[in-house]
């Protein structure tokens, strides 16, 4: 039990710090379109990798799952508003950019809550 437990987290951990990292750089900067497909190719595995691991614990990260699936939610929202946007050559659209950044305050919501679950 102890190996699975260490390897859902060390996945569930990677995968999410590669989503969240792939999330804030695209807030910050303009390369949505570059960066949108291994974002989203990141949330997969931390979202089932996540799944895993609640399984394994039963714990009251719960509504952390639940927040970063409202994120994962915003993004796929905002991807497809991007994909709508290709076909007109202009910056990157407005409402997706605010898709990305609602999910980066959403993703930092849902590490604050995972990581104080322990100790609430």
């Amino acid at each position: 039990m102890h190996l699975t437990l260490i390897l859902a987290v060390s996945a569930h951990v990677l995968s999410a710090a590669a989503w969240a990292g792939f999330t804030f750089a695209i807030a910050l900067t303009d390369l949505i379109g570059r960066l949108m497909g291994p974002q989203l190719g990141a949330a997969a595995p931390a979202v089932a990798t996540g799944g895993w691991f609640w399984s394994l614990t039963h714990g009251a990260a719960l509504a952390a799952g639940v927040v970063a699936l409202l994120a994962l939610t915003a993004q796929a929202a905002a991807a497809v508003l991007s994909v709508r946007a290709l076909a007109r050559p202009a910056a990157p659209p407005q409402p997706a950019l605010i898709g990305q950044r609602v999910s980066t305050g959403l993703i930092a919501l849902t590490l604050i809550t995972m990581a104080s679950a322990r100790y609430v």
